[in-house]
């Protein structure tokens, strides 16, 4: 019986069903339907929580009763569920094979995407336009805490969230910081179009912000204002500037060009910022061999 299943293991008093979200096809999915990577866990990026995941795996394969009976837990990206039934691990083991292949996958989403906390590149444009009010714990929340707010829910994976109350504070003060903070926090889940008119309308403002600009620009592949961006960098004070510029010009097959920015910056950076001066050897290297 130990072959029987694919993604259950049989325990002395039951069965776990596991599997990595990551190496399910659900994510590929939700993508071409449009949908945003706006959780991270483990540094990946993700459409939809982990909880909304285990979710999709019960709801697509326990009836009521089974689901009564199961227990669920998960740690970062991988989920865990229980039962003694064996009836029910052979659903819950169907489902996890189905997610992991492309078979009816479309079916089981369209059955359960109303019940994910999902976002579109529209819906997040709306949620500029016209912030929500910010409620914690049950209670609405004041000006003064929106900033804490913010970054609490940043760093508790509630990115969306978190953009919010940035852009919420920065309608009501015009504060640089919390503008940068949400322009970066856009720039994060791929909007980069929109990370754009924040960073100009910062540096407009006296702010700068250019290494940022620069960087939305080469995500979107637009090399020329990314150089351009980069020439009002002061490169001592923006040490990832040199990589970037590096990689631009990888990008337009300079690669001489390249290799001077990448020594220039090891031979500032060796000394003061070890970490990204061996980033930059790395790249030199890796450079380096591809023109020989």
């Amino acid at each position: 019986m130990t072959n029987y299943f694919e993604y259950t293991e049989i325990v002395s008093n039951g069965f776990i069903t596991s599997c990595d979200y990551f190496q399910t096809k659900v994510n590929a999915h939700l993508l071409n339907r449009g949908y945003l990577n706006v959780y991270t866990y483990k540094g990946q990026k993700s459409v939809i929580s982990i909880s909304d995941f285990l979710m999709l795996i019960i709801n697509s394969g326990l009836s009521e009763e089974q689901q009564a009976e199961i227990k669920i837990d998960s740690e970062d990206s991988q989920v865990f569920i229980y039962t003694n039934r064996v009836s029910t691990a052979e659903k819950l083991d169907s489902v996890v094979n189905l997610l992991m292949t492309n078979s009816h996958i479309e079916e089981i989403l369209d059955q359960n995407i109303s019940n994910f906390n999902v976002y579109t590149s529209e819906m997040i444009v709306n949620l500029l336009s016209s912030p929500r009010d910010i409620y914690f714990e049950g209670s609405k929340i004041g000006q003064l805490e929106w900033l804490d707010y913010a970054k609490y829910c940043n760093d508790n994976n509630q990115i969306v969230d978190s953009i919010n109350a940035y852009n919420k504070y920065y309608i009501q003060t015009n504060e640089n910081a919390a503008g940068f903070n949400l322009a970066v926090l856009l720039s994060s889940i791929n909007l980069d179009l929109v990370s754009i008119e924040y960073y100009q309308q910062l540096i407009s403002n006296g702010y700068d912000c250019h290494h940022n600009l620069a960087l939305s620009y080469y995500k979107l592949n637009d090399y020329d204002n990314a150089l351009q961006s980069l020439l009002n960098v002061d490169f001592e004070q923006s040490h990832k500037s040199y990589l970037l510029k590096a990689q631009i010009l990888i990008m337009q097959n300079e690669y001489k060009q390249a290799l001077i920015v990448l020594n220039q910056g090891f031979v500032y950076l060796k000394h003061i910022n070890v970490i990204e001066a061996n980033r930059i050897k790395k790249l030199f290297i890796e450079v380096n061999n591809y023109i020989k």
